[in-house]
């Protein structure tokens, strides 16, 4: 998948592990913003990234938002890093049916 983004604008990403181990392959998706998605997913791969993908290192971006503001985007990154893996995997595969499910349960 490629994935293209304005370098203006301030982005929410995902990036998948690279399941190489047993803890890589149970690691949850990495969550951060950027201006720039492919020059910050360089570094990740490099292991410059962030303490979590020094450990397990990203295979691919799997998720991209696009704001106005790195306000708006710092907002929705932390609201998305404390989601479960299951609600983070959902929003990763479009499943916005099981998304909702997830955040129903939850509130519950």
């Amino acid at each position: 998948m490629v994935l293209t983004a304005p370098r203006s604008a301030e982005h929410v990403f995902g990036l998948s592990p690279n399941a190489r181990s047993v803890s890589d392959f149970f690691s949850k998706p990495y969550v951060g913003h950027t201006r720039n998605v492919p020059k910050r997913f360089d570094t990740h791969l490099r292991g410059d990234g962030s303490s979590h993908t020094k450990r397990h290192l990203p295979e691919k971006i799997v998720y991209v938002e696009t704001f106005e503001s790195e306000a708006e985007a710092v907002k929705r990154e932390r609201q998305i890093k404390k989601w479960s893996r299951a609600k983070k995997e959902a929003l990763i595969s479009g499943d916005m049916a099981g998304l909702r499910e997830l955040s129903r349960k939850r509130s519950e």
